[in-house]
């Protein structure tokens, strides 16, 4: 009973892929919406100019360090067939987010400029909505 109880919890590749995508974009996306919401009350050249920055240092986040995370997630969960739907990040990577979330409730804790807030949160949402197009792309051709 126990065995057929966790294989109704495995996953094929293209499940893993597809839950790794959803939770990566919705990150990207949840954090681009506390961006607007932290810049509701400035300016619209502080808004344009937070938004513009972001998509330029995201991009280069993206490509410094988010792509290679996402390749490697993707290389992960095509190394088995079938696996835990839990296992789409590997241990190392549900501790890192977590952490990127008591960083991210930190962050909004400290008495920083709410334009400097905006811009970290800008930045690492952009980032991530422009690697998971990595793992989109992963999920399509599974």
């Amino acid at each position: 009973m126990k065995k057929i109880f966790l294989s109704m919890l495995e996953a094929g590749i293209s499940r893993r892929l597809l839950m790794a995508a959803l939770v990566w974009s919705s990150a990207g996306i949840c954090l681009l919406a506390r961006t607007t919401l932290l810049l509701a009350s400035q300016t619209v050249a502080i808004k344009i100019g937070i938004f513009c920055t972001g998509m330029i240092l995201g991009a280069g986040k993206a490509r410094l360090a988010l792509i290679p995370m996402a390749e490697k997630i993707i290389r992960r969960n095509q190394e088995r067939e079938r696996a835990f739907l839990g296992k789409f990040f590997s241990s190392q990577n549900w501790l890192l987010i977590f952490f990127m979330i008591l960083l991210g409730r930190l962050l909004l804790a400290i008495p920083f400029p709410v334009w400097l807030k905006a811009l970290i949160l800008a930045t690492v949402g952009f980032g991530m909505l422009l690697s998971c197009r990595k793992i989109w792309q992963a999920w399509q051709r599974s």
